[in-house]
């Protein structure tokens, strides 16, 4: 809302547009006259980083899915908000997150896409069912990761998207915008009993995990790689997809090593593996809640290529 804008606001922005980010050692290199002498340079050892580049491309996502989210919500006749102490944090509704989630679910794809560009060799089908498996996980992981980060714990107020949350104490506002539901009182005590077994099953491991950013960005990328029965999957995409845990991996061990200075990382390396799993089990847990909003609340009035994420 300021006049001027932050280096690190600036640059993001230059990513959410298109541009790509090129290191200035990189760009010493190309102006070098002698370029085989770059590929074993020290200043060049991290460039190809795969947390970093998960990173740059999640926080251009974040850009987009903020400016999308606000143009959708400016244009609200009266709209609610969180009493947050320091941040302009929007009340959603059932209507407007159902838009969010287009909103959410286009975004990450080309995030996707961008971060994990070894995707790119496997055919179409493969894509959509590696991003189908990947996008009900991630919005688990990225909405109490992001709750955690701005009210600082679970609490009454849930963060359903980059700039809205939801008052999981008064469900009455959040199907404000959904009139005729039949026993309307069953579906909000159901929405609470599957909010409370989500978050009973996983944030007790975020709280002891404490998870750094890049541990997050990490998870990220587990997640993407547990994509169920590999029996179901090519040979091909196998091998892409163990080929990107094995990044995370060297990564990781770089991370805790040089940056957090650890020398023994097998409890943070426990912690995020359970956490992978205490997602999937969320997630196998919710599929029944969603299947019961379909038959019993008839909620699915989106378009069929949601439906299909969580049917």
């Amino acid at each position: 809302d300021d006049k001027f804008v932050c280096r690190r606001c600036r640059f993001h922005r230059c990513i959410a547009v298109g541009m790509e980010f090129e290191p200035p050692s990189e760009r010493h290199i190309k102006n070098s006259s002698s370029p085989d002498s770059a590929e074993n340079s020290p200043s060049t050892s991290n460039n190809g980083s795969i947390l970093v580049r998960i990173g740059l491309t999640y926080n251009a996502s974040i850009d987009a899915r903020r400016h999308r989210e606000l143009k959708l919500f400016e244009g609200l006749v009266d709209p609610k908000f969180a009493p947050h102490p320091t941040q302009k944090i929007y009340l959603s509704t059932y209507t407007n997150s159902m838009d969010i989630l287009n909103i959410t679910m286009e975004e990450t794809r080309s995030f996707v896409e961008q971060a994990f560009q070894t995707l790119g060799e496997l055919n179409d089908e493969e894509r959509d069912r590696l991003f189908s498996s990947f996008f009900p996980k991630f919005c688990m992981l990225d909405t109490i990761f992001r709750t955690r980060t701005i009210w600082g714990e679970i609490g009454r107020f849930v963060m359903s998207a980059v700039q809205s949350c939801v008052d999981i104490e008064d469900y009455d506002l959040w199907l404000e915008g959904k009139q005729g539901i039949p026993d309307r009182e069953a579906l909000i005590h159901c929405l609470r009993s599957q909010q409370k077994m989500q978050f009973d099953i996983i944030v007790p491991i975020m709280v002891r995990a404490q998870i750094t950013i890049k541990e997050f960005h990490a998870a990220l990328a587990l997640l993407l790689c547990d994509a169920g029965s590999l029996s179901d999957f090519s040979d091909g995409c196998i091998s892409v997809l163990n080929g990107i845990r094995a990044e995370i991996f060297e990564d990781l061990q770089r991370h805790y090593i040089v940056e957090i200075g650890l020398s023994d990382f097998s409890t943070r390396l426990g912690h995020l593996i359970t956490l992978n799993h205490s997602i999937r089990e969320s997630l196998a847990a919710s599929l029944e809640f969603y299947q019961m909003q379909q038959t019993i609340f008839d909620l699915y009035d989106i378009e069929e290529d949601l439906e299909e994420l969580f049917i």
